[in-house]
């Protein structure tokens, strides 16, 4: 007996390794499991275009309810289209992506052409900001008929098979898995229509609908893997299934993102995160190689007319300033290590948050100080892996950690030290001038007054915290630290962040402006740390459309001034026959 049942063990391994010699040698380009998937996602393009074209129709009606409505009823089908948007990029810019894809944001005024292909911000994004946050549908009226014209460009690119293949398919799927993951979960995506649910969900359905027809193949492969991809996947919609609801009418009905919960948000996370990693493992037992693509770099020679040094008297006052910080700085964080190590979780929170002032200014040179950047602030959708990659550190992981996960265990004060230490290696750089120069400070300035509206005004950055305000207040201070040294005496930078500050409403003892060296005092690190900063409502449009609005002012301030210094080349990216200035409401 036991001969012939190691006989029936070498059969079991003998027709395993025909079948992977089969995955190999027949069928490595996987062509008609990446056809069936691809023809799934042409039927939900169809109907895209219906719903976008009636999107256009109730814009045109002026019933700004009726726009809403419309809106949120056009978003489903995209949103599972898009995991193989890899393959499709200039349309899928056009329709989808959000105003930090640009180096101008929202900043379209003097724009020739505003609908060419992949180059200004436009499609839903551009609608949902005009519709939920500006109530301006005359404005959104033209970018309703351009999103018509990119869901038929659409609806043909979904007929080109030569643009699919393997590699796209579990790219999109992995990549959007983790995405909503390390990203869209801050609720980037739909940040004024309340909508991250539905974006959930849908790109639930698009990773499910792509992974189906090779499931069999992976089944072969390796049948573990298939039945813990099964129930990744089922498991990951049960998180999902308590916020939304099917009515009578067959239309899914889904819940507002502010009103799911940290615990219900981490699930949700968590699903993406292990789908995910599957579907790596998944292209690993399919021998699909997932490749990294080559980045196309254009370069930009040439001098600027005028180069400020990091010894220059500009550029010193500001790295003056920040060096003045950085003691206080590193002290904070050694509370909240302290903290941590007491086991204090309240004393935690309040130690997190008193820590994070003095960097949210410094940040806005981090173009001179990348690395130390990446491990004391960078979000987990910098990573590969996100929040289980190896280089997600600092600031945000401990967010995570305190916030959403409310652990101060051994890993969560590992994270706080090292934090600490890349906090003592970021003061060696700051005392170093020669990684300064006006263009990078600029570069840092103009890039971080894009980032506030693009980016952060979707909470991004304090996601479980809730200390968006907070990041905004240090970045404008940060930037008009920078910026201080530059102004003539008759200015209007002054008043346009003295606006923008007002807009936010913080009851403080720190004053905006002051931002020499030789303010920062004791209690000026105090003052900054001990600021009461309102948690930031996601559903007060008045105060995020003042913010985006006083943001893009700043940002027209640090333009001007870059041009008059002639700080930037001709080739450069914020040279000023390259950028653009902000018009609210008006098309």
């Amino acid at each position: 007996m036991k001969h012939f049942a190691f006989l029936s063990v070498l059969a079991i391994v003998f027709a395993l390794a025909c079948a992977r010699e089969l995955l190999e040698q027949e069928e490595t380009d996987f062509e008609s499991e990446v056809q069936q998937g691809v023809l799934a996602l042409r039927a939900l393009a169809s109907t895209n275009l219906e719903g976008v074209k009636t999107l256009k129709e109730a814009i045109a009606s002026g019933d700004l309810d009726a726009a809403k409505k419309a809106y949120i009823r056009s978003r489903p089908e995209y949103e599972q289209i898009e995991v193989l948007a890899g393959s499709f990029e200039g349309i899928d810019s056009d329709i989808d992506a959000r105003a930090y894809a640009f180096d101008n944001g929202e900043a379209v005024k003097g724009v020739d052409n505003l609908f060419e292909r992949g180059a200004h911000f436009q499609g839903f994004h551009r609608i949902e900001a005009l519709i939920f946050r500006d109530g301006a549908l005359e404005s959104a009226l033209p970018y309703a008929d351009d999103l018509i014209k990119d869901s038929e460009d659409l609806l043909v690119a979904l007929g080109e098979p030569e643009r699919f293949n393997a590699q796209g398919s579990f790219g999109g799927m992995i990549g959007l898995s983790t995405e909503v993951a390390a990203k869209k979960m801050s609720s980037e995506e739909e940040t004024y229509s309340d909508m991250s649910i539905l974006i959930f969900h849908n790109n639930y359905l698009g990773v499910e609908s792509q992974y189906r027809p090779f499931a069999e193949k992976v089944k072969v492969a390796d049948p573990e893997l298939a039945e813990a991809i099964d129930s990744a996947l089922e498991s990951w919609l049960e998180t999902l299934k308590p916020h939304f609801s099917e009515n009578e009418d067959g239309v899914i009905d889904y819940a507002k993102y502010t009103s799911v919960d940290i615990p219900a948000r981490a699930a949700i996370q968590a699903g993406a995160y292990k789908v995910a990693d599957l579907l790596r493992k998944a292209a690993d037992a399919l021998n699909v190689f997932m490749g990294e693509g080559e980045e196309n770099v254009e370069g930009c020679e040439g001098e600027p007319e005028k180069v400020f040094d990091g010894e220059s008297e500009q550029i010193k006052a500001g790295l003056d300033y920040f060096r003045a910080l950085m003691p206080g700085q590193i002290a904070l964080v050694d509370e909240l290590i302290a903290a941590i190590e007491a086991g204090d979780l309240d004393g935690a929170k309040k130690a997190y948050t008193r820590s994070r002032p003095p960097y949210e200014q410094i940040e806005v040179l981090a173009v001179s100080f990348l690395n130390e950047d990446s491990d004391i602030d960078a979000r987990p959708y910098a990573f590969e892996l996100g929040e289980f990659d190896e280089g997600f550190k600092g600031f945000h992981k401990l967010e995570r950690q305190i916030y959403r996960d409310e652990d101060l265990g051994a890993e969560t004060l590992a994270t706080a030290k090292g934090l600490a230490s890349s906090m003592q290696s970021l003061d060696e750089k700051l005392n170093n001038p020669e990684l300064f120069n006006s263009v990078t400070n600029f570069e840092g300035m103009i890039g971080l007054a894009t980032e506030v509206p693009g980016k952060k005004i979707s909470s991004e950055e304090e996601v479980f915290s809730g200390l968006s305000i907070l990041i905004f207040y240090n970045n404008w201070k940060g930037i008009y630290s920078q910026l201080k040294p530059f102004l003539k005496d008759d200015s209007k930078a002054d008043a346009v962040f003295d606006e923008a500050f007002r807009c936010l409403g913080v009851t403080t003892n720190d004053v905006w402006n002051k931002v020499s060296a030789s303010d920062v005092t004791e209690d000026f690190v105090k003052d900054l740390a001990d600021t009461e900063y309102p948690v930031y409502d996601l559903e007060n449009m008045e105060l995020r459309e003042c913010v985006v609005i006083n943001a893009y002012k700043i940002r027209d301030v640090l333009l001007e001034l870059s041009q008059e210094l002639g700080v930037f080349v001709d080739c450069h990216p914020f040279h000023e026959s390259s950028v653009y200035s902000y018009r609210h409401k008006v098309f």
